[in-house]
């Protein structure tokens, strides 16, 4: 059964962002490519809400109630009932 994934309005805003500046400092093509991929990580999200690692710097303050998924130069964290993406550090 497939759980639904819902962006917070930042983690929304946060990819329009991402795109934004892929779009303007490379192409609109990769800036799609790159939305896509997301897209196919909150998909993976959707069937397996589980899979990923715990966040190294959650795990020592306790926390475990977060995952992380690695893509492209950024993680994504996200507990099993939102996602949060973390602002990226883009080159």
């Amino acid at each position: 059964m497939a759980f639904a994934v819902l962006l917070t309005n930042d983690a929304a805003r946060d990819l329009d962002e991402i795109y934004n500046y892929i779009a303007l400092h490379d192409s609109p093509q990769k800036a799609d490519y790159v939305l896509e991929r997301i897209e196919n990580v909150f998909s993976s999200v959707s069937e397996f809400p589980e899979r990923g690692g715990y966040p190294q710097e959650l795990l020592a303050l306790g926390i475990r109630e977060y995952r992380e998924i690695f893509f492209w130069l950024t993680s994504t964290i996200f507990p099993l009932t939102t996602i949060k993406i973390p602002e990226l550090p883009l080159p």
